[in-house]
C-alpha cells in the first residue's frame, strides 16, 4: 500500500498550511474529519476489497479506536452480507489474544446506509515477524510467544470460526508484548502488505496468502479446509520465525506455479534451516507444515498443546537468539535478499540448501538438458502436462498455443456450514469423510447440493441429518448417551430469528447474554436430573424497541411483550424455534 497520503489533525488547528492539508484530505476521502458512528475519524490506517479501517477517537470517552467502514462503491448485497457477518463473528469472538469489536452499526450517508465496525486500536504495534527478530528473541521466548497466537486462533477454532489468512501482518504485538490475531473472516480489515501476494478473498477465489496457505487451500477443495488449515499457516509462520525463511519460496511464482510447489513437495526439514533446533520441537513444526492434513495437528489448541508438551522439558540451550541475522539478509552470511516496499521480506529454504553442495547446478544442467531432448522428441508433451496441472479440459490442450496466459486455479463458490454438538468435542463427518472436532465450520461447494452431516463421540450414539444448500448454515446436533450423563445433559437449543421489527434489539439473556438478530442461532443449554430422566432449561429472550419500551416477541405459539422464556425439553432440543419481534 502507498504511503498514506492523509494528515492526523486535532481540532483547534489555525495555520493556513494545516488547514489546506485537511482539506485535501477531505477531498480525497470525504469521511476524514467528520463523526461516523459515534467516531471522529482522523486518517486511514488501510483499504480492502470491502471496506477502509480508519484511526479516529471516541467523542464519547476520548479513547482511540479503529472503524471499518464499508465503502460506498460496494452496495451488492452480498458484500453487504459478508461485511455485516464479520461484524457479528467478530463480536462473538471476545479473547484476549483477538482484537475486539465493541459495536456495530448503520450510518445513512446522503442516500446510502453505510454499515460500521468500530474496533480496539492495537497501539503501539509490529507483526510478530519483526517482534521476533528485532528483540533477537530466543527459541523457547520465540515459542512463548508464538502460543499466544496459537491460544487466539485456538478460541476461534473452539467458537466454530476458521481464520484462513494467519500470517505475520495478520499478527501484532503491542507495546506490552500481547500478541493480537486480526482479520477475522473473509472481508479484510487492513490492506495487506504489497511485498506479499495475497490472492483475493471474494467467494468463489482462493481464500489467503500463498506463503502461508495449505495444499487444500490451493486445491480450492471446500470440504478440506478446516482448523488444520490454519494449523498450516500457523506452522508456517512458526518455520519463519525459527529459521528466517519460509517452508517453500514462493516468490515472483505465479499462482499455478505455486500451487504445484506446495502441493507436490514437502518443506525441508526446519534443522537443515537452522541446525540448532531440537528434534523434538523440529518434529512439532514439521507436523504442523505437513502436506495431509490428517498429520496435522487437528486445530490450533492441539497445536498449543505439543508446543507447551516441549516447552516443559525442552533443550534448555535454546536463549541465543532462533535466526542470527534479521531476515533482510539471508541465514548464516548469505547474500543480502532483495528488499521491496514493505515489511522485511524473509531469504528462501532454497538459498539455504544450495550452499550445502556443489552438485546442484550440475544437477539442474543435466536435468534442463534431457528435458530439452524429451521436448524435442516428443517423449514429453509439456503442453500437455500444463494444462493437466492448470485443470484444462482435454479437448483444449492439443490447440492451446504455448503463449496462453496462465489462468489462476478455478474455485467454486463457498458456502460455510457450522456444526455445534452436544456434547462439544465430537468428530464430525461430511458424506462420511472426518471434517474436524465440533464445534467446527465445514465449507462446502454453493451449489446447492444435499450433503450428510454425521457426529460422534465416545459414549454417546451417534447423531446425524441430511443438510442442502437452501437451508440454514447452521446444524446443530445432539447426541443421546448411552449411558449414565456425569452431572446436566448438555444440549443444543435452535433458534431461527425471522425478523426483528426497525429499531428494535432483541437479546439473548440466558443461559447466556449476548444480542441475537436474523439468522439461525445455536444455545447450549444444561438439562438437570429429574429423576429417572431429564427436567427442562430455559432461554430466556429480551426484546426493546429503539425508544427502550419493552416490544412484541413471538416464539411458536408463544408470545410475550419485553421477555419471553422458552422451554428446552431433552425431546425437542434443537427442533428450530422461529422467533418474531413486532
Amino acid at each position: 500500500m502507498d504511503a498514506d497520503p492523509t494528515v492526523a489533525w486535532k481540532p483547534g488547528d489555525g495555520d493556513d498550511a494545516a488547514s489546506g492539508a485537511r482539506e485535501a484530505s477531505r477531498r480525497l476521502d470525504p469521511l476524514l474529519g467528520r463523526e461516523f458512528g459515534g467516531v471522529r475519524i482522523e486518517r486511514i490506517l488501510g483499504s480492502g476489497g470491502m471496506g477502509r479501517v480508519y484511526l479516529g477517537t471516541d467523542v464519547a470517552s476520548g479513547e482511540r479506536l479503529a472503524i471499518k467502514v464499508l465503502l460506498r462503491t460496494q452496495q451488492d448485497e452480498g458484500v453487504r452480507r459478508r461485511f455485516e457477518r464479520e461484524g457479528r463473528l467478530l463480536e462473538r469472538l471476545r479473547h484476549p489474544g483477538i482484537a475486539s469489536v465493541l459495536r456495530t452499526g448503520v450510518v445513512q450517508d446522503g442516500d446510502v446506509d453505510v454499515p460500521y465496525i468500530v474496533m480496539e486500536h492495537v497501539d503501539g504495534v509490529q507483526n510478530l515477524a519483526d517482534h521476533v527478530f528485532r528483540e533477537r528473541l530466543g527459541v523457547r521466548e520465540t515459542v512463548q510467544t508464538f502460543l499466544q497466537a496459537c491460544d487466539a486462533v485456538g478460541h476461534a477454532h473452539r467458537e466454530g470460526f476458521i481464520h484462513r489468512d494467519v500470517k505475520p501482518p495478520n499478527l501484532l504485538v503491542d507495546r506490552h508484548g500481547r500478541v493480537k490475531v486480526i482479520d477475522f473472516g473473509v472481508a479484510r480489515a487492513i490492506a495487506a502488505d504489497p511485498a506479499i501476494n495475497t490472492v483475493r478473498t471474494e467467494t468463489g477465489q482462493l481464500v489467503g496468502t500463498m506463503q502461508y496457505m495449505s495444499p487444500e487451500q490451493f486445491r480450492a477443495d471446500p470440504r478440506m479446509v478446516d482448523a488444520r488449515s490454519d494449523v498450516y499457516a500457523l506452522g508456517a509462520v512458526l518455520y519463519e520465525l525459527l529459521t528466517g525463511v519460509q517452508p517453500h519460496d514462493l516468490r515472483g511464482l505465479p499462482v499455478h506455479e505455486a500451487a504445484r510447489a506446495v502441493c507436490e513437495t514437502d518443506p525441508a526439514d526446519v534443522r537443515e534451516c537452522n541446525p540448532r533446533l531440537d528434534d523434538r520441537l523440529a518434529e512439532v513444526v514439521m507436523e504442523a507444515v505437513a502436506r495431509e492434513p490428517s498429520r496435522r495437528p487437528q486445530d490450533a489448541n492441539a497445536l498449543a498443546a505439543r508446543l507447551r508438551a516441549w516447552m516443559s522439558t525442552g533443550s534448555a540451550g535454546t536463549s541465543r537468539p532462533a535466526v542470527d541475522v534479521h531476515p533482510d539478509v539471508a541465514v548464516a552470511g548469505a547474500r543480502p535478499a532483495t528488499r521491496t516496499s514493505g515489511a522485511p521480506r524473509p531469504a528462501s529454504a532454497g538459498s539455504t540448501r544450495a550452499r550445502r553442495g556443489g552438485w546442484v547446478l550440475p544437477v539442474m544442467a543435466i536435468v534442463a538438458v534431457a528435458t530439452a531432448i524429451m521436448i524435442t522428441t516428443g517423449i514429453l508433451d509439456l503442453l500437455g502436462l500444463v494444462a493437466r496441472l492448470r485443470g484444462a479440459p482435454a479437448r483444449e490442450r492439443a490447440s492451446a498455443p504455448a503463449t496462453s496466459p496462465s489462468p489462476a486455479i478455478p474455485a467454486a463458490a463457498i458456502s460455510e456450514l457450522r456444526v455445534v454438538t452436544a456434547p462439544a468435542g465430537a468428530e464430525v463427518f461430511l458424506d462420511g469423510a472426518p471434517r474436524g472436532i465440533s464445534p467446527s465450520v465445514v465449507l462446502l461447494p454453493a451449489d446447492g447440493g444435499t450433503h450428510r452431516i454425521t457426529a460422534r463421540a465416545a459414549g454417546w450414539d451417534e447423531a446425524s441429518l441430511s443438510w442442502t444448500g437452501s437451508a440454514p448454515p447452521l446444524v446443530a446436533l445432539n447426541l443421546r448417551p448411552l449411558g449414565d450423563v456425569d452431572g446436566p445433559l448438555p444440549r443444543i437449543a435452535t433458534l431461527v430469528v425471522e425478523s426483528v421489527a426497525p429499531g428494535a434489539t432483541l437479546r439473548l439473556v440466558a443461559p447466556e447474554a449476548r444480542v441475537i438478530g436474523p439468522g439461525t442461532w445455536a444455545v447450549a443449554v444444561a438439562l438437570p436430573r429429574e429423576g429417572p430422566g431429564w427436567g427442562r432449561a430455559e432461554v430466556v429472550l429480551e426484546a426493546r424497541r429503539a425508544d427502550g419500551s419493552p416490544a412484541e416477541v413471538e416464539a411458536d405459539a408463544a408470545a410475550g411483550t419485553g421477555t419471553l422464556r422458552i422451554g428446552v425439553t431433552a425431546a425437542a432440543a434443537a427442533a428450530p424455534v422461529r422467533v418474531r419481534v413486532r
